[in-house]
């Protein structure tokens, strides 16, 4: 392989799926090296055979600021070092240092933009936030190859910055999960999952806990439903106020379980366990109003129909292959509209055949292939 790509990315690449299937996918091509922050700990690090991965130890600081120009000075030192033939940037963290070490090393700039931090007419931003998207619309027009999660994403960003192509689409689709842990061992690990009876609904909420994200919607549904109806939390964050809420109406522990953050290769076979998938986003924001969920496609691979938050890319999604329902936007029945969707799914059957044509059309091997055809055609 002649192509030689230097990856970046601003956080632990184990916490990262699209970069490390963008990473395993472009190693087929290139001779990659990943450079990421260092974990906190150093116990189930990311060891791929694929390409190399290279840490940094980030300095004992508070000041986060000083944390990322530490970063940055060690991305491009490591540029200058290798004279990768590409530089790939993820996220808006490092669309500036990864335009630099491209202008410092004579190599291609790819910009995969995670996040859609173009705020709305008006919108009033905070000074970080303003920063950040500064030298997005300084330096995105240098790169060349633009990379969004969808298509809406992809059409704000080319019309925004005028950019003379379209971002390329590579969207949020994840490989189809491999079995890891047996039931046994499942429920040995993660009790709080077991089946109390055999005729039990499990939901799944998986993502960050917190009641802005409408998982309190999702609590106060289960007043609605029967007591065979339990709800699985999967993911960290400031749950306080929701374990109020919870022991406000005597279900914590009962017919609500709490896992907290969870391995990312464990995933799968906890959603092995579940019966309904939900997915909740804030309709605040161009990011979460146009959000790029991978979990739409982990919830399918797993046979979990879904239960959404009405979100432009996700009712796009619902409506062509009836996968799950969407929830009625500032609806003051919403948790009551819950509660009927999960009855309604639990007792149908058509939602299963509808998931196993939308993995068909929608397969992971599809959004790799674009990828790599895009770099060849960046070389070439």
């Amino acid at each position: 392989m002649s192509i030689s790509l230097l990856m970046a990315v601003y956080n632990p690449i184990e916490y990262d799926g699209r970069v490390k299937r963008s990473a395993n996918a472009l190693a087929e091509i290139c001779n990659i090296k990943v450079i990421c922050p260092a974990q906190d700990f150093s116990s189930d690090c990311f060891n791929p055979d694929a390409f190399d991965v290279m840490r940094v130890l980030s300095p004992k600081i508070k000041i986060q600021a000083l944390k990322q120009i530490f970063f940055w000075v060690n991305f491009i030192f490591q540029a200058i070092k290798l004279r990768p033939s590409i530089i790939y940037a993820h996220d808006y963290y490092l669309i500036f240092p990864a335009w630099l070490a491209a202008f410092m090393t004579n190599a291609y700039l790819v910009y995969d933009a995670h996040e859609l931090i173009i705020p709305n007419q008006g919108e009033r931003i905070s000074k970080r936030d303003n920063f950040f998207y500064f030298l997005e619309s300084r330096f995105i027009k240098s790169a060349d190859l633009v990379i969004a999660a969808n298509q809406e994403r992809a059409n704000i960003m080319g019309e925004h910055y005028e950019l003379k192509k379209i971002p390329l689409v590579v969207r949020n689709i994840p490989p189809m999960p491999k079995q890891t842990l047996s039931d046994k061992l499942v429920f040995r690990l993660y009790e709080k999952l077991e089946h109390e009876y055999q005729e039990d609904i499990h939901i799944i909420y998986m993502g960050d806990i917190n009641l802005d994200r409408g998982i309190g919607d999702l609590i106060n549904s289960l007043k609605y439903l029967p007591m065979r109806y339990k709800c699985i939390l999967i993911g960290g964050g400031p749950s306080e106020s929701l374990i109020k809420l919870s022991h406000s109406q005597d279900i914590i522990g009962k017919r609500l379980r709490l896992l907290g953050p969870v391995p990312h290769n464990h995933i799968p076979d906890l959603l092995r366990q579940g019966d309904i998938g939900f997915l909740s986003y804030s309709m605040v924001g161009r990011n979460n109003i146009y959000c790029a969920p991978n979990k739409i496609y982990e919830y399918a691979q797993s046979g979990l129909p879904i239960i959404s938050t009405s979100q432009e890319p996700i009712v796009s999604i619902l409506r062509k292959y009836k996968i799950g329902e969407l929830l009625p936007i500032k609806d003051k029945n919403t948790p009551l509209k819950i509660a009927e969707y999960i009855k309604k799914i639990s007792f149908s059957n058509e939602y299963k055949h509808a998931i196993r044509k939308f993995l068909l059309d929608n397969p992971h091997k599809s959004e790799m292939d674009k990828l790599k055809d895009a770099i060849n055609g960046v070389i070439n």
